[in-house]
């Protein structure tokens, strides 16, 4: 199997918000609302090269005999094991945080001490840009505070939604599927200042001899449709 390389894997996270109405609030409404489209980028890079070039042929992944006496080829992050005869390139596990996201600033200007509650109502995603040569599995997006340095519960993180497989050269749309106890701790966390909060990506990559060497680029946008409840307190 080969994975992601972590250094190969990058990522940039951002907020959109729009109008509170919080004129509506301010001019006497006990309680208004506004439905907001709020957004994350995803930006993978996928280097040939991360894979050893005995494993590579041409384009594709060769299979290479191996032995006690012939041990298979290394690479920085990449554990190839001997497996059968034959080298095995092992799982690398990769975490890409995408940006620390500071939301009150985002609101700043636009009520944000007369929000009352902020609800996350469904997740979708598109693909901007594709020249993967391989399929992207299903992968995950968490969130966590701004301590956190990777996608981990002892550290306060939380899965909150799972996107679905990617296929090779595909750019399409859809749903993401949101998690429902993540998606709960994040409407929690947003309920009350401050509201600062990073996005961090999980995924992985997996081909075997004879598939094409992973390469190429992605980017996709997530979209969460989230409904933002305001008024005086």
């Amino acid at each position: 199997m080969v994975h992601l390389s972590r250094s190969r894997l990058r990522g940039h996270g951002w907020f959109v918000v729009g109008s509170l109405l919080v004129a509506a609030a301010s001019a006497g409404c006990l309680n208004a609302g506004a439905e907001l489209g709020v957004s994350a980028g995803i930006d993978l890079q996928l280097d040939p090269n991360d894979v050893p070039a005995a494993l590579r042929d041409g384009d594709h992944l060769r299979s290479l005999a191996c032995s006690q006496a012939a041990p298979c080829p290394s690479a920085p992050g990449l554990a190839v094991s001997c497996t059968g005869g034959a080298c095995d390139p092992g799982p690398i596990e990769v975490v890409v945080p995408t940006g620390p996201i500071d939301v009150d600033s985002q609101l700043s200007g636009q009520g944000s001490s007369l929000i009352k509650g902020i609800s996350i109502d469904e997740a979708r995603f598109r693909v901007d840009a594709n020249t993967l040569t391989v399929d992207l599995p299903p992968s995950e997006v968490w969130w966590g505070p701004p301590s956190a340095t990777g996608p981990s519960e002892a550290q306060g993180a939380h899965l909150l939604a799972r996107l679905p497989a990617i296929p090779a050269g595909v750019q399409l749309a859809g749903d993401a599927t949101l998690v429902p106890a993540g998606n709960m701790a994040l409407e929690a966390y947003l309920a009350e200042p401050p509201r600062n909060l990073q996005l961090f990506v999980r995924g992985a990559v997996d081909v075997d001899p004879g598939d094409p060497v992973p390469a190429g680029r992605l980017e996709v946008s997530l979209e969460l449709r989230v409904h933002v409840s305001v008024g005086l307190r």
